[in-house]
């Protein structure tokens, strides 16, 4: 079963189903037209992996076939090995896409308003990047789906899974439901967006 889901939303006059391909940032024809792109691509990348996944469950929870004992043995075998990447990986590596692509957006965020990127060798996001942003009010206050569903889990689930702390993956994914990740992100910076805007930028 896939991953990241359609949902169907009523609400402020809006109704229908969406899906994560009907989320965009940097829509207009600015100076960030360019992540737009990579967010489609990671868009298309995270369906690829989810749909790919859930295509190889499906084929290994078919029917054994008792007439073909090692196709059945390897049948089994597949079906444990992918339970442990449903219930502990492919979540994990689709959020870590998805909070560096954060990272890669905000960077180019920066470049745009400061003329160029950060002076170190390796900008860090969090002592780097965004108290700079912080201070000229490109980055305000952070909308509560972004830090709910990224920043609260941004930590234990990229700690976990980029430092080989693997068994703890499968708790630390457990509660976390994709498709708000994805709606958090675009909350996110379409608030930074609307700040450029705000202070002449063409994004």
């Amino acid at each position: 079963m896939p991953h990241i889901n359609s949902r169907y939303i009523r609400k402020g006059g809006i109704e229908g189903e969406f899906s994560i391909k009907d989320f965009v940032v940097f829509t207009g024809d600015g100076k960030l037209k360019h992540v737009s792109v990579y967010w489609e691509a990671t868009v298309a990348l995270a369906l690829i992996l989810d749909e790919a996944h859930a295509h190889a469950i499906a084929a290994a929870d078919e029917p054994l076939d008792e007439s073909d004992p090692e196709a059945a043995f390897v049948q089994i075998e597949n079906r444990k090995i992918l339970q442990v990447s449903d219930t502990c990986l492919i979540k994990a590596n689709i959020f870590c896409l998805l909070v560096g692509f954060v990272e890669y957006a905000m960077l180019e965020v920066y470049s745009l308003v400061f003329g160029g990127p950060p002076l170190e060798r390796r900008p860090d996001l969090k002592k780097h990047i965004l108290p700079p942003l912080q201070a000229r009010g490109v980055v305000s206050d952070t909308p509560a789906a972004y830090e709910k569903y990224v920043s609260n889990n941004r930590d234990a689930v990229r700690n976990a899974f980029l430092h080989g702390r693997w068994g703890q993956l499968k708790a630390t994914t457990a509660p976390i439901e994709l498709y708000d990740v994805f709606a958090g992100i675009v909350s996110y910076l379409g608030a930074v967006e609307l700040n450029l805007r705000k202070q002449g930028f063409n994004p």
